[in-house]
Order: C-alpha cells, then sequence, then structure tokens
C-alpha cells in the first residue's frame, strides 16, 4: 500500500523525515523534486557531518564519530538484475547492503564526482577529508578544490604496504597541486627516490611519516605552523642551517618542528647560535590537537620578529618550538630547598644532572 508522506501535516512529515538516517534521506530523496527539496530544506542538521574520500572511487559520510554511509563506484558489471536510481539525469545501476551503496558507471571517477556533488548540495556539506592512493590522479582533488575554500586533510598514503608505491612524477605532481588543505600527511612509499626542488607549499601542518625525499631546503621553503618528519634523519649541521635561517626572519609562521636526527652533535648544532639552558617547562598545542612539551630546553637568545624559541633533542627527535616573547614559561616549582636540613638538600643536589645543578 502506498504511503503518501506528504500528504501528512508539515510538522508531521518533518517529523518523520528527522527520524531517517542520512542513507533514507537520500534514497527519499530521489523520488521527486519534491521530496529533494524538502529533506534538504527541513531536515535536521548534524553537527560536524561532512564527506571522506578514499582513493578516487570511494567515499562515506560521517560526523567524525559515526560513518552513516559508504559509496563505492565500479564499472559496468555484466549483472543485469540491479535495481535503477537517477542522479542528475543520469540512470544509474546499484546494490546497497545495510548503508553501503556500490554503483555502476561507465566511468566511475564520473560517478563519484556527480555523487559528491548531489550530497554535497542535499545535506549543504563539503569534503572534509581526502585519502589520495597511489592509483589516485588529480582529477578528483582538483575538482573538490575547484568547488571548496578548504580541506582539513589531504593525506598521501601507502596503506602501509610497499607494494602499494607511488610513482615519484605522480606524486610530486599531486602535493604540487594541494593547494587548500590545512594539513598534508605522507605516508607514501615511492617507486625511486626523488627530491621536490623548491618546494613553496603553504599549510597549518606538514607531517611526512614515510620517505625519505624531505631536504632541509625544503624545510626552509615550506611556509607552516607545524612540520613533522619522522623518517628522514637530518644532520646536526643541517639543523644549525634551519635554526640559523629562523633567527634571520625565515619560515615565520612556524611555531613546531620535529625532525629525526642522526648522530647528535651538540657543538655542530649549536655552532654560531647563542643559547641558554632552561630548565622551565614549555608546552605547546598543535594544529592537530597533539600537545608538545619541551621540558628542560636550550633557549635562543636572540629574539626574532618578537618570537623566541628553544629547542630539545630526546630519543632520536630534535624538537623546535616557537613562542611569542612576552609569553611567561611554566616557572620551576617554588621548592624551599634549603629551608630543609643540610644533610638532605645535599643529597637532593648530588642526584641531579649537571645541568640541573
Amino acid at each position: 500500500m502506498a504511503f503518501y508522506l506528504f500528504r501528512l501535516p508539515e510538522s508531521i512529515y518533518i517529523d518523520i523525515i528527522n527520524t531517517m538516517n542520512p542513507c533514507e534521506q537520500f534514497f527519499t530523496s530521489l523520488c521527486s523534486r519534491k521530496t529533494y527539496s524538502i529533506i534538504k530544506t527541513h531536515r535536521r542538521p548534524i553537527h560536524d557531518f561532512g564527506i571522506h574520500t578514499e582513493g578516487d572511487f570511494d567515499f562515506h559520510l560521517d560526523d567524525c564519530v559515526t560513518i552513516f554511509m559508504r559509496f563505492h563506484q565500479s564499472s559496468e558489471p555484466s549483472n543485469q538484475e540491479l535495481e535503477e536510481l537517477i542522479i542528475d539525469g543520469n540512470t544509474i545501476r546499484y546494490e546497497l547492503k545495510e548503508d553501503n551503496l556500490t554503483t555502476y558507471w561507465a566511468e566511475p571517477r564520473e560517478g563519484t564526482m556527480k555523487l559528491i556533488e548531489y550530497m554535497c548540495d542535499l545535506f549543504n556539506i563539503e569534503v572534509e577529508e581526502m585519502v589520495v592512493h597511489c592509483d589516485s590522479t588529480n582529477r578528483l582533488m582538483n575538482w573538490i578544490q575547484s568547488r571548496q575554500t578548504h580541506l582539513c586533510v589531504v593525506s598521501f598514503t601507502s596503506n602501509d604496504s610497499e607494494e602499494n608505491q607511488f610513482d615519484p612524477e605522480t606524486l610530486t605532481s599531486l602535493i604540487m597541486d594541494c593547494q587548500i588543505a590545512k594539513s598534508i600527511k605522507l605516508d607514501a612509499y615511492t617507486t625511486e627516490p626523488f627530491q621536490i626542488q623548491n618546494l613553496q607549499k603553504r599549510c597549518d601542518c606538514f607531517h611526512v611519516d614515510i620517505g625519505t625525499w624531505v631536504t632541509v631546503e625544503n624545510l626552509m621553503t615550506m611556509d607552516c605552523i607545524d612540520i613533522l618528519v619522522t623518517r628522514k634523519p637530518f644532520t646536526s649541521t643541517e639543523m644549525n642551517r634551519f635554526i640559523k635561517h629562523w633567527i634571520n626572519g625565515g619560515s615565520p609562521r612556524l611555531a613546531f618542528l620535529g625532525v629525526a636526527l642522526e648522530d647528535y652533535n651538540e657543538q655542530e648544532l649549536m655552532d654560531g647560535i647563542d643559547v641558554k639552558y632552561n630548565i622551565r617547562k614549555h608546552f605547546r598545542k598543535g594544529t592537530t590537537g597533539y600537545i608538545h612539551k619541551l621540558d628542560g630546553f636550550y633557549e635562543i637568545q636572540k629574539t626574532t620578529n618578537g618570537m623566541k624559541a628553544g629547542f630539545k633533542y630526546k630519543d632520536g627527535v630534535l624538537f623546535f618550538a616557537v613562542w611569542p616573547s612576552h609569553l611567561f614559561l611554566n616557572p620551576p616549582c617554588c621548592f624551599r630547598l634549603f629551608r630543609l636540613p643540610h644533610l638532605v638538600f645535599m643529597n637532593i643536589i648530588n642526584a641531579m644532572e649537571a645541568t640541573e645543578q
């Protein structure tokens, strides 16, 4: 028996629409232009609702906690016994298993773009995150960038498998084409070593977890707030160059740098740099929400553009942090050491490391 939803009073059918999940709202919206308009206008917004793409042929809708619906686009199947839906005038065959929708297109990448466009308009959302695979092209990313002004995260990934290797030329092109991402993450294996000359890349966070292609010159030409390079080991001499680059006014937006350091050499690292050991603690919340702590560090004595900086080497990693010069760092604990008995405070002093003394 047919149920005429929109013959009910408006308040009733709006309540019914808002009991539907996004998958049900999507299929209901396909019934007619009227149902599309009503769902688009009256549905209850979901906080942090957005689209996350996985390669060129998959995406899902979520609110950072719950995945509401998954889409996979494939080429035309041999099986003709499938349901059909109409998107932008195109009759598309599909399969639905729970909230997982597989659609079949002559050109699946085109299908991904058609469906993203439909979902963005219906739910008034945007693509928030893109995961780019080794078989991806720049077509989808460039199309998304032409539609919106920002992306939260773009990740280039081999999915922890050396079998999923990027062609160096393709990866370079993808990185350089990525223009509106707040965070760029790379854990991408490549078929052969490569470098990117003059990496003029502006974003909030640039994180390289896999790959040894990043050079100290790349660090100096990037315009980022946070930079993390965890696999490529730099030398103390290279990081001395970078610190002097910052002292001379380079990388003005930088707030935190973390890089792997091989063969730590304090003399080479500090050569020509006026520093003083500071036993205070400095905490900094990164652009991704992670809190970085410098617990005892070398503070650079020169102020650059109203900013101070310090660095610390620990467990194979050099941490470099920047903060406003007026910022009052966490002071040492106010402990009345010398009010203790003489024997007690002498034992405490002798338990200290040389820098603490």
